[in-house]
């Protein structure tokens, strides 16, 4: 199912979208000042013995993909993988808790952490329909007590249905007279993701623990 919501704000709405319009000008795209990002999302739970990371018997971790369209190459990426000692059955507190709130009480232990840094990483996209990211991560101890490891990563994102689309129409009048008006859509959709980060291999056992996203965010701006 498809969700469609159309608003109209007149003049007095241009004092609420002055950071839309200072990134439209910093990502011109001719007369028009079209913006394009899209993105991609996995998190994931996995289990078993990672060479690479601290003994623990369970992973979570997260791999986020920005990409603008009017840049060349991908423009952000970032990903974490956790290390986790749990009894059979149990999960991990959510990613990041622990930066939050220090180390915390329960069945589970924590081993340490890496964060992952992907240079050069190459992100295809096919609207959010499909998206693909390879390259070769750094991965670095967040404490600094283990020299860094290099990791693999290769992800294939697939939309699936329903898609979700929210479609919002702005225009306001500038001092000089002209009337502006933009049109942002934003789209998002759940995705089916796999692949591998190092020797971690997300969906391939039925223990997995996969949560994927595609989305997207488009501004145009036209004058008049």
């Amino acid at each position: 199912m498809r969700h469609l919501a159309v608003r109209t704000v007149t003049a007095a709405a241009a004092a609420v979208l002055p950071l839309l319009a200072a990134s439209s000008a910093a990502h011109a795209g001719g007369p028009r000042d079209d913006y394009l990002a899209k993105n991609a999302y996995v998190s994931w739970v996995d289990r078993g013995a990672v060479p690479g990371l601290f003994g623990g018997n369970v992973h979570r971790g997260v791999v986020s993909v920005g990409d603008d369209a009017s840049t060349p190459g991908t423009d952000d990426v970032s990903a974490r993988i956790e290390d986790w000692r749990c009894p059979t059955g149990v999960l991990p507190p959510e990613i990041f808790v622990v930066d939050e709130e220090g180390p915390t009480p329960g069945p589970c232990t924590f081993r340490g952490a890496r964060e992952l840094e992907i240079p050069g990483a190459v992100a295809t996209f096919r609207g959010t329909a499909a998206a693909h990211l390879t390259g070769t991560a750094r991965a670095t101890d967040v404490y600094g007590a283990a020299p860094a490891v290099r990791m693999p990563v290769d992800l294939t994102f697939r939309g699936l249905r329903p898609v979700d689309r929210d479609v919002h129409v702005d225009s306001w009048v500038e001092d000089d007279g002209t009337k502006v008006t933009v049109r942002t859509t934003d789209t998002s959709r759940t995705a089916a993701v796999r692949g591998r980060v190092g020797s971690i291999r997300i969906a391939d056992e039925r223990s997995d623990v996969v949560e994927g996203q595609l989305s997207s965010h488009q501004a145009v701006f036209t004058r008049s």
